[in-house]
């Protein structure tokens, strides 16, 4: 039996005692009574609400179970083959290290497009939302990721040193 039920019954167990409402006592008991009502009420709401809360609850921590999973599924390719502390010897046939050649020379120094005031390196991401590329300041070597809109900018400020790092996009175009 729910609670309003048992209210309901408890209220007409007064009325089948004729307790006279007029009465100092049957008015006490007819105020407790709708006391009574309206407590029942409120915990039949609260208890709608909780069981709304605890199903969407539910429906959350099984959409972030299946985000959780996706991540999983999307470890960096590079982690497994190379450590942060490894260092590129330079003697090494396409280890995915550097973008150094077997011979020692930066691909950039072959066509000519090096830039005095660009050494840094940049290396491409795979992201969604378009290629993102990581910076490397010259200066301070702090790492900057950034994508195809700041590129377009042709140069930006290191958040590290706050020299400016310039783009040469002509090398990309070709």
């Amino acid at each position: 039996m729910t609670t309003p039920e048992k209210v309901a019954y408890l209220k007409g167990l007064c009325d089948g005692l004729g307790v006279d409402k007029e009465s100092k006592d049957g008015k006490i008991l007819n105020v407790v009574l709708e006391i009574l009502q309206d407590l029942a009420a409120d915990v039949e709401d609260l208890q709608a609400s909780a069981s709304a809360a605890d199903e969407a609850i539910g429906d959350i921590t099984d959409d972030l179970g299946y985000l959780e999973d996706m991540l999983d599924g999307m470890d960096d390719e590079d982690d497994d083959d190379f450590d942060d502390s490894q260092e590129c010897d330079y003697n090494c046939e396409e280890c995915g290290i550097c973008d150094e050649d077997s011979d020692g020379e930066d691909e950039d120094e072959e066509s000519g497009d090096a830039d005095e005031d660009e050494d840094e390196d940049s290396e491409e991401l795979i992201d969604e939302e378009g290629p993102m590329y990581e910076v490397t300041c010259p200066n301070c070597g702090d790492v900057v990721t950034v994508d195809e809109s700041i590129l377009s900018l042709g140069s930006i400020e290191c958040p590290g040193c706050g020299k400016i790092l310039e783009f040469d996009l002509g090398a990309r175009d070709e």
